[in-house]
C-alpha cells in the first residue's frame, strides 16, 4: 500500500474548514434539537393513534353488538307481524261466524213470530 502524505494548505484555506466545520456543528446541534422536539410529537401522535386505534376496536364490537341487537329486533318484528296476522284471521272467522248466527237469529225470530201469529190467530 501506498503511504498517504499529508497534505499542506493555505491558513485561510484551514479557516475555511474550520469555519465551515462549526457550522456544520450548529446545523447539527439544530437537527439534534429539532429530532428530539420531533421525537415528543411522534411519541405523542403514535398515543394519539393508540387510542384512535381502541376507539375504533370499540366501535367495531359496539357495531356487531348493535347489528346482532337489529336482527333479533328484525326476528321479533317478523314473528309479531305473524302474530298479528293470525290475529286478523281469527278475527275475520268470528265476525263470520257472528253474521251467520245474526242471520240465525233473525230467522229464529221470524219464525217464532210467524208461530206465534198462527198459535194466537188461529186459536
Amino acid at each position: 500500500m501506498e503511504q498517504q502524505k499529508p497534505k499542506v494548505i493555505a491558513y485561510t484555506k484551514y479557516e475555511e474548514v474550520v469555519a465551515e466545520r462549526d457550522e456544520l456543528k450548529k446545523q447539527l446541534e439544530k437537527l439534534k434539537a429539532n429530532i428530539g422536539a420531533d421525537g415528543d410529537k411522534c411519541e405523542q401522535l403514535k398515543r394519539e393513534a393508540d387510542h384512535r386505534k381502541e376507539l375504533f376496536e370499540e366501535a367495531m364490537t359496539e357495531n356487531e353488538r348493535l347489528h346482532k341487537e337489529i336482527l333479533a329486533l328484525e326476528n321479533e318484528i317478523q314473528r309479531l307481524k305473524e302474530l298479528v296476522n293470525e290475529l286478523r284471521e281469527r278475527k275475520d272467522r268470528s265476525e263470520e261466524g257472528w253474521a251467520d248466527a245474526t242471520r240465525e237469529l233473525r230467522a229464529l225470530r221470524l219464525y217464532a213470530l210467524q208461530k206465534l201469529q198462527k198459535d194466537v190467530y188461529e186459536s
